[in-house]
């Protein structure tokens, strides 16, 4: 699957991968036509001129050199006489260790110097017919630099240090190599104002972020690859006989299993429905029915004896249930409720069978009119399960042609542990501008009480703070020791629809309440106990605990797994097995639907294309070279390379939005080229420049043993590090593309 999903967009795509290879076969032919043209000037014989790695496909002869096309399509090189260490030499004056340190310097930095002028020129050409890229028009991510400096959905940036930005690429060029903090002028409607934002380093890739990214547009630009058994209402021909086997099955059945697994207001009206079909609520009974669908322990074997099921169901069921994956899971369920309610079920996945499109405007859904598309990704969270009617606009028929389809989001989640947090919250961010921030409040604080109350934990905080409906509320918090009060009147959000402060806080894995029969208690916790690790069932890694919020996402969207639970009291180390229980009202929704980012074209007169040409090669240099540093120091994940699977992929992307983006996207790798190759590693010119370095110190080469060797060594690394980062990239694209 993995595998499949890293060659998926290859085989889509065929005229944009052949682009990629051509585009980048030509900075590789650039590349290797410098080293190729000064051994010529410098009178060394090329034996080989190679466009490509492996087996050699075609080829000529002409003069003393042979032109070769080869198999693999990255890569070339060009093979000078006597050029090797294990090649035998004559002494000629032809070959190319018969030439002086500086002048075999000269040769060797050749390639080097073509892929910068190439890469410089590409880029004027790119700005000079327009390059399309991400919109600098920001989302900031919750609790990022951006976030607490106030920065908001819409915003665009003009400037960044005094830089013209361009596109989302231009800022993160500036935020990377800044010092200290980056003053950003911004657009919001018609006011234009500077902001200082200090960046922080990124986690996972070990890189400078202020914590945006380019606003999604309200398009359609892809759907995920995963089906959906979800019933809509078109799917039930008759409500009263669905209903009626609800209510009334037998045990053993599935529908029996389904029944147990309702909402207590989804019997209600399913009891109602079985009795008077036209009164059925049926957005009650669609919604209870979905999320039940989406529980795992809907799955136990004991459930299915004695039922005549299909072959191919039977073989999953006698083949272990706890091994099935999410789609597995899905498919067994689709055909589970197909045996129980004949032709009730939706054969396509939810977005195909609602009729989304590509290309298609999403206007509203719910009743509510979006103005974003995170406005969109709210409503859809908070209707798991329950038929949304969405106007779309859509692309192909006009401006002014409206169609409403009938969707159902998927139900995530739902699982508790039955316990909640400590009332302790510390706030890590406070955003300027909100009601928090004018009220003093700190980042640091420690909140304890809310209008003279504990707070009851995080989730009872949010809720009771979502509630006030516009009043004055008293935050308690704790300040290195001193209580203190702030009264602030909540803002709502007009995305989020709720009342909020502006604080982002921490919660402390720290068990603040147990519910009596809940599976916290059934597993031992107490209040007080502090989280250590859990463990997944069916997982090999045992993960540390750092917040509440971790632990509760890992048991939330767990799907009901046990997991080994490590806790202390007292200071004495306790465990356990908890084993989560379902709670409807933890689910939340989901389509999958994908948005395109707003893109902006950037198309410049002549002159001012040189200025940015020469200053995007400047910029991406600088970039390549941070990177390559913070690697070697650990300080950069290697999660930022791309490899030879991720590039092509890339690569498409570009294509797809024009010539001028493309050539944009071989400029950047032709500088890449330029400087990865200076890297003083065998193989490349940076090894090859080192070794003629040390000969020009030592006043003569290495030995031919000592040569070999290090050549050895060092194509052993390249081959691991390309092997790795093969791996890293179909990992990658996998989880991209839904494998």
């Amino acid at each position: 699957m993995i595998v499949l999903a890293a060659v998926m967009p290859w085989i889509e795509k065929p005229f944009q991968l052949g682009a990629v290879v051509v585009g980048v076969g030509f900075l590789v032919f650039v590349h290797e036509l410098g080293h190729f043209l000064l051994a010529k000037m410098q009178g060394v014989r090329v034996e080989r001129f190679a466009l490509g790695l492996g087996r050699k496909l075609v080829g000529f002869t002409w003069g003393e050199t042979e032109y070769a096309l080869c198999l693999i399509p990255f890569g070339g090189y060009v093979k000078m006489a006597g050029e090797y260490p294990d090649q035998e030499r004559e002494g000629a004056d032809d070959e190319f260790y018969s030439k002086p340190p500086g002048r075999r310097a000269l040769i060797v930095v050749a390639g080097v110097v073509t892929n910068a002028i190439v890469g410089v020129l590409v880029f004027i050409c790119a700005f000079r017919l327009g390059v399309l890229l991400n919109a600098p028009e920001i989302e900031p991510v919750l609790g990022g630099p951006a976030w607490t400096a106030g920065l908001r959905e819409g915003d665009i940036i003009l400037e960044a240090d005094g830089s013209k930005i361009n596109s989302i690429t231009d800022l993160a060029h500036v935020v990377m190599v800044s010092e200290g903090g980056v003053a950003l002028k911004i657009q919001r409607g018609d006011e234009v104002f500077v902001e200082h934002v200090v960046p922080e380093k990124d986690q996972e890739y070990g890189i400078k972020t202020i914590g945006v990214e380019t606003r999604a547009a309200m398009t359609i630009g892809a759907f995920l690859t995963k089906k959906s058994p979800l019933l809509i209402a078109e799917d039930v021909s008759d409500w009263g006989r669905l209903c009626r086997e609800l209510t009334g099955a037998g045990d053993p059945s599935p529908a029996k299993r389904l029944w147990e697994l309702l909402s207590d207001d989804a019997r209600t009206a399913a009891r109602a429905a079985g009795e008077h079909p036209g009164n059925a609520d049926r957005a009650v009974v669609l919604k209870g029915i979905n999320c039940a669908m989406g529980r795992p322990d809907f799955y136990r074997r004991e459930s299915f004896a004695g039922v005549t099921l299909a072959k191919d169901v039977r073989e999953r069921i006698e083949g272990g249930l706890d091994e099935l994956d999410v789609t597995e899971i899905l498919e067994l369920n689709r055909r589970l409720i197909e045996l129980s309610f004949p032709g009730n079920v939706a054969e396509l996945s939810g977005q195909e069978r609602a009729g989304f499109r590509k290309g298609d405007t999403v206007l509203a859904a719910g009743g509510e009119k979006l103005v974003s598309w995170s406005h969109f990704r709210r409503v859809t969270k908070e209707n798991p399960g329950t038929p949304l009617e969405i106007m779309l606009r859509r692309k192909a028929a006009g401006e002014d042609d409206v169609e409403t389809v009938i969707a159902v989001p998927m139900p995530l989640g739902g699982w508790s542990p039955g316990c909640v947090s400590g009332n302790d919250l510390y706030v890590e961010s406070v955003r300027n501008g909100t009601v928090a921030s004018a009220a003093g409040i700190k980042a640091g604080d420690r909140i304890v009480a809310l209008n003279g109350q504990p707070t009851g934990g995080g989730n009872r905080f949010r809720e009771a703070v979502g509630a006030s409906g516009g009043k004055t509320i008293t935050v308690g918090v704790d300040r290195d020791g001193s209580r203190m009060s702030f009264q602030m009147t909540p803002e709502t959000d007009t995305i989020e629809k709720r009342a909020l402060i502006g604080v982002m806080f921490r919660l402390e894995p720290v068990v603040g309440e147990v519910l009596p029969g809940s599976p916290a208690e059934r597993t031992g916790l107490r209040a007080g106990d502090v989280l250590l690790s859990l463990k997944l069932q069916g997982s090999g890694a045992e993960e540390e605990i750092e917040t509440w919020n971790q632990f509760d996402g890992r048991v939330n969207h767990g799907g009901g797994r046990a997991m080994t639970l490590s806790w202390s009291r007292n200071g004495k180390a306790l465990g356990g097995t908890l084993v989560p229980e379902y709670d409807p009202s933890r689910t939340s929704g989901m389509l999958g639907l994908r948005p395109e980012m707003k893109l902006k074209l950037t198309r410049l007169g002549l002159f001012e294309s040189i200025w940015y040409g020469i200053k995007s090669s400047y910029a991406m240099g600088k970039r390549v070279i941070g990177t390559i540093y913070g690697l070697l120091s650990l300080k950069v994940s290697p999660k930022v390379v791309a490899g030879p699977v991720l590039l092509p992929v890339m690569g498409m992307w570009f294509v797809e939005r024009g010539l001028g983006t493309f050539l944009y996207f071989l400029g950047m790798i032709g500088i890449n080229f330029a400087i990865v190759n200076l890297l003083p590693l065998p193989v490349v010119d940076g090894g090859v420049l080192l070794l003629i370095g040390v000969e020009k110190l030592r006043g003569k080469p290495l030995s031919l043993k000592s040569q070999t060797i290090i050549q050895q060594v060092g194509v052993a690394i390249l081959v691991a590090i390309f092997l790795l980062i093969t791996i890293q990239d179909v990992g990658r694209l996998s989880s991209l593309f839904g494998g």
